[in-house]
């Protein structure tokens, strides 16, 4: 199954982030969230977001797509 890694950092644009998460998760993607600070994050609108783990955690694994 194709494996995607999608970063996250605070001010990012939440509907962007939670719409492409969505349409790969539809699609039986594994999709794993990484953040590059903090393990929860808060995006531009205020929306708090809580990533799968954290970047330096799986910076050495292989994802098909970031």
């Amino acid at each position: 199954m194709p494996s995607v890694i999608i970063p996250l950092a605070e001010g990012c644009e939440e509907l962007e982030a939670v719409t492409l998460i969505d349409l790969l998760r539809r699609a039986n993607i594994t999709v794993i969230t990484a953040s590059l600070e903090q393990p929860s994050i808060t995006a531009s609108r205020g929306v708090h977001l809580t990533a799968d783990t954290n970047l330096d955690n799986v910076i050495y694994d292989e994802f098909d797509m970031i």
